[in-house]
């Protein structure tokens, strides 16, 4: 499986394990896929840095499930929520490091300064994905039954999900993530 397939699903997994068994999931939006011009390797990671420091104290499962349930949270359930919204934070993270990368001219890409700041994220890209590997092995089978479903019966949920992150990245000012 991909780095960020795993990713995707952990995204999907880390917000249905924050639903009662009886309420629906969610799952990460698919974005289109736009070609960028070359980018000057200080300016690749000025934005870079930008849209990580964004993701510090962002709030996106808390906000979406309170959307979607419509009550206020237990405290353990708040707590819950906190514990999921940071790991989300560091799938986005390790989403925006990747996707930015990836998305550069092999000109930018190359650059020894970006090259240097790639390898300085290795750890917590690699973290990341052992983290969302171990919590998806973790889920129980009722919650993967669940989780298959109803992706299956709400097909419009991915969109919800887009349109949440939008509104964070808009008081954020992050530009649009790509998952593909």
């Amino acid at each position: 499986m991909k780095r960020r397939e795993l990713l995707k699903l952990g995204a999907v997994a880390t917000a249905a394990s924050q639903l009662p068994l009886e309420a629906g999931c969610v799952v990460p939006p698919q974005a289109a896929t736009t070609t960028r011009s070359p980018t000057a390797p200080a300016d690749f990671l000025a934005k870079l840095d930008g849209q990580l420091a964004s993701m510090d104290g962002a709030n996106f499962v808390d906000r979406f499930m309170r959307d979607q349930m419509k009550t206020e949270p237990t405290p353990k359930r708040q707590a819950k929520l906190q514990e999921s919204d940071a790991m989300f934070r560091r799938m986005l993270r390790t989403l925006l490091i990747t996707q930015g990368f990836r998305d550069e001219q092999p000109e930018t890409q190359f650059d020894p300064a970006v090259q240097a700041r790639m390898f300085d994220h290795m750890d917590e890209v690699g973290s990341t994905v052992f983290e969302v590997s171990d919590m998806i092995g973790s889920l129980s089978a009722e919650h993967r039954v669940k989780l298959k479903n109803t992706l299956k019966a709400q097909p419009d949920l991915p969109m919800a999900i887009a349109e949440a992150i939008d509104a964070q990245r808009l008081s954020a000012c992050v530009t649009a993530i790509r998952i593909r």
